[in-house]
């Protein structure tokens, strides 16, 4: 994964038409790649540099798990937030291979 700063102007929502610095992300390794993750240490690192203007609460339509938001608004770290997802993946993965047409 590669992240450069990008200055960019959107076109919608909150910012259209205002000039916004952001970040471009090429990915590198697709199999290596941990979207949860990464999404969550993009988020402590938003609301750790920009505390007023990051709500971690709106990020429940993203995130989909109460705990995982609250424990972001806590500031755990983030691999401690993921760690704490591997009981909750492993007991998914072995439900779900008895749908699976294709395991």
């Amino acid at each position: 994964m590669q992240f450069a700063p990008e200055k960019f102007t959107p076109d919608s929502d909150s910012y259209k038409g205002q000039p916004c610095d952001g970040v471009s992300v090429k990915l590198t390794n697709r199999a290596a790649l941990q979207t949860m993750r990464m999404g969550i240490e993009i988020a402590s690192a938003l609301a750790k540099l920009y505390p007023r203007n990051f709500d971690t609460a709106k990020m429940i339509a993203l995130v989909g798990n109460a705990a995982t938001i609250k424990q972001l608004s806590d500031g755990d770290e983030p691999a401690a937030i993921a760690d704490r997802w591997n009981a909750g993946i492993e007991n998914f993965r072995k439900i779900r291979v008895k749908y699976l047409l294709y395991p």
